[in-house]
């Protein structure tokens, strides 16, 4: 009996966004991510993240090579949101993506433009937050949903960008 073949060991890569990255004026409503080859339909859900965090979320949808975000009609004016795909997104035979991917739009005129870099230490597989404090220090701080997430790469580099 055949063998299959060597062992796949190339992540997926994003080959189209619909809106593409950068658009602007967006008004809401369905983004398409296509891929490279099948995405593992499990990796999905833990792997998309939107930033900053919108209520209700986005509704995240599967088929195959493609991942559909169903964005609410009402978003920010004038506001930049990324969507950020971590490593967790794995091709049919596990296979994870090699670094997250981000992709920005925006409701308004332009793409915001700030950044934010750093390194942690320590552990792998760490997730930076970020808030927006508009009164300062406040104590509900850590029962509040961050407006932004990182993942840090394997060296514990991490960026927030468009900000």
């Amino acid at each position: 009996m055949p063998d299959g073949g060597p062992e796949d060991k190339i992540p997926p890569e994003l080959i189209s966004s619909n809106p593409e990255e950068g658009s602007l004026r967006f008004i809401g409503g369905e983004v398409k991510l296509k891929f490279s080859e099948y995405i593992d339909e499990k990796s999905v859900q833990s792997a998309i993240q939107i930033s900053p965090v919108l209520d209700p979320p986005v509704e995240i949808k599967y088929n195959d090579d493609e991942i559909i975000l169903l964005f609410p009609e009402k978003l920010l004016p004038n506001q930049t949101y990324v969507i950020t795909i971590n490593r967790n997104l794995k091709d049919e035979r596990k296979v994870a993506i090699k670094q997250s991917i981000q992709i920005a739009f925006s409701t308004g005129d332009i793409i915001d433009k700030g950044e934010i870099k750093g390194q942690i230490y320590g552990e792998e597989n760490y997730a930076v937050h970020l808030w927006k404090l508009t009164n300062g220090f406040v104590d509900s701080l850590f029962v509040t949903e961050p407006l932004y997430i990182s993942e840090a790469d394997d060296s514990g580099l991490f960026s927030f960008k468009y900000l």
